[in-house]
């Protein structure tokens, strides 16, 4: 019940930022926009975006073939639309990964520690990637006066802290120590009986994803080779907003679709569900500071949500037909059972000794009558 109220909070802190945003552009010049958005367009859209989503299902494949599982492409593209539904909605980026674990293990046999380990790994350098991806952006930035100079400090000190994190969370990888194992044990949670049980599996975890980069071929090899599958898959988002713009009537160059394409994707590190109302008032400012009005950057906003939401219901399709809520497996419903009923139906078990009691009690019975 908290998990839903918490994400009810979120939604509507969301629906109300966009709200605001949208009161001050009219809907009038943003239809005027959209209407150079045909079916052909938009399918076309589509497939575009369709190059980053393969890179990233690309990158867990690759993940997923080092622990000796080659599983199907287009089933991994459906867990990983699943996981991505899941995120869209609920206001962290690893919301949906759970959702990935339990497919990757009721649907193909993987156990359940190699599952998580891929998944983790997966998201660890899908972020991490990320945050280099927009920090690009904001260093290009900061060389020009688009942003206001406090504004670009906040902006630098987020990216900064994040960074921190996320060079911090590899070392403990790389070292040997782990980071989610050394930080339940700072945490004092291994002193707690009814978790430290816990401990063990986190470590066994951990291991794999730890194995898997002190490996020397994964190390020099594999693991480059996913950072750059995944930086490549970032670059692909740069060219879906060049050409979605083309497609609105808007002349942006390569370095402008680049700087909308980064700065404003950091609304997706804001815990709001996919962003929302954040990412729309980043693209309008964005946008503004370009020389474009609120009516494109509403535009060009809308025609991603499209984007992120056919992802979603593929991805909440599916999760709905194979036993997944959008917030947990799905429980079976319990059978009710009568106590008379029950143990009606329920077998009476007898002893050896009382079965013999009774057959001598008979036998001796039917002696003395005859």
């Amino acid at each position: 019940m908290k998990k839903k109220l918490i994400v009810l909070g979120f939604v509507l802190l969301g629906v109300g930022t966009f709200a605001s945003v949208l009161a001050n552009t009219g809907w009038g010049e943003i239809w005027e926009v959209l209407q150079g958005m045909t079916p052909g367009k938009v399918a076309l859209f589509l497939l575009v975006s369709q190059i980053s989503f393969a890179l990233f299902t690309l990158r867990w494949s690759i993940i997923l073939k080092t622990h000796g599982h080659k599983l199907p492409f287009w089933r991994l593209w459906l867990y990983r639309a699943t996981g991505y539904g899941v995120s869209y909605i609920t206001p962290t980026q690893v919301g949906g990964e759970p959702a990935r674990i339990y497919l990757l293990h009721e649907n193909e046999r993987v156990k359940l520690r190699e599952a998580t380990a891929s998944v983790l790994l997966d998201k660890l350098i899908e972020l991490s990637t990320f945050l280099g991806f927009v920090a690009a952006g904001v260093i290009v930035v900061s060389f020009t006066n688009l942003i206001p100079q406090q504004t670009l400090w906040s902006v630098l000190a987020l990216l900064g802290g994040c960074t921190v994190l996320a060079g911090y969370i590899f070392k403990k990888l790389f070292d040997g120590s782990g980071f989610l194992t050394s930080t339940f044990k700072r945490m004092g949670f291994h002193k707690v009986k009814k978790l430290a049980h816990f401990e063990k599996k986190i470590h066994r975890t951990e291991k794999l994803i730890m194995k898997f980069l002190s490996h020397t071929d994964h190390k020099k090899t594999t693991f480059p080779l996913l950072v750059g599958i995944s930086l490549l898959a970032w670059a692909s988002t740069i060219v879906e907003y060049f050409v979605l713009a083309q497609f609105l009537g808007i002349n942006l160059g390569a370095f402008q679709s680049f700087l909308v394409g980064t700065v404003p994707s950091m609304a997706y590190l804001l815990p709001v569900p996919g962003g929302l109302g954040v990412l729309e008032g980043a693209q309008v400012g964005m946008f503004g500071l370009l020389g474009y009005g609120p009516s494109l950057a509403f535009a060009v906003v809308m025609m991603v949500r499209v984007k992120e939401l056919s992802f979603s219901i593929i991805g909440f399709a599916y999760a709905l037909t194979h036993g997944l809520t959008l917030l947990g497996k799905e429980k079976p419903p319990k059978k009710k059972t009568h106590g008379v009923l029950s143990r009606a139906i329920k077998p009476r078990s007898i002893s050896s000794h009382k079965r013999r009691s009774k057959k001598q009690s008979f036998m001796k019975k039917f002696h003395v009558s005859s």
